[in-house]
């Protein structure tokens, strides 16, 4: 199985190394993706990163989408906790306003912990994943001319 995962990261590396995009463009998209990756909206992650991919004209649409697979049933359980966590520290003995439905008064009180937790998450990621992936993409590139160059 996992040499089935790095066959394909391998196959998707070889496409963002050879596109036309700018290491900004391609950093962009996978940023992009990483962030619409980590937020809770089972399913609607994928849609969101489709749209975004048909919309956006300046950034990569292969890096965009191979970010998204992040987000798989692998990561996520670790991401939610990490994110409730997070929340949960930062919202300490704030409590959801009053509502009626007890069931219903826990269920937000933990959504804005888990949303809260899982966008600072999706922040901190997706600015490292950028960086890291626009300059390797730019060294490689270097590294490609200098050779071509000799």
């Amino acid at each position: 199985m996992l040499k089935g995962v790095h066959h394909r990261v391998k196959k998707h590396w070889r496409k963002l190394k050879r596109s036309k995009h700018t290491p900004h463009e391609i950093g962009l998209g996978f940023a992009i993706g990483v962030f619409i990756a980590v937020m809770p909206t089972p399913g609607g992650n994928i849609l969101l990163g489709l749209l975004i991919a048909w919309c956006a004209k300046k950034i990569s649409k292969i890096a965009l989408l191979g970010a998204l697979a992040l987000g798989n049933p692998f990561f996520l359980p670790a991401i939610y906790y990490s994110g409730y966590e997070i929340g949960d520290a930062i919202l300490h003995g704030w409590k959801f306003p009053y509502v009626k439905i007890h069931v219903l008064e826990i269920s937000l009180d933990a959504g804005v912990r888990l949303l809260l937790g899982t966008f600072i998450i999706g922040i901190i990621t997706s600015t490292l994943g950028y960086y890291i992936v626009s300059t390797l993409v730019a060294r490689h590139r270097g590294a490609k001319s200098a050779m071509r160059s000799t």
